[in-house]
């Protein structure tokens, strides 16, 4: 998996809720597509959720992001 054309990896938090990249080689996890969003009742803090099912706040997720994805154009499938 890798990042769409133009964009480029960084150590800088996104600052809001969407769907991005993130990867930590440092501690071995490979890239894997996660979604910031805040959770019901936790106010304005910011949550990483990841595949497994696993909510992680935000501030304690180190590593590399990438992003917002964006959704493909809106086009018939071929």
């Amino acid at each position: 998996m890798t990042p769409s054309a133009g964009q480029r990896w960084s150590r800088e938090r996104p600052k809001a809720p969407g769907w991005y990249w993130w990867r930590n080689k440092p501690i071995g996890y490979d890239v894997q597509v996660v979604k910031v969003r805040f959770l019901h009742g936790w106010g304005q803090e910011l949550f990483v959720s990841f595949e497994t099912g696993d909510k992680i706040p935000f501030k304690e997720i180190n590593g590399e992001w990438c992003g917002p994805l964006e959704p493909p154009h809106d086009q018939e499938a071929g």
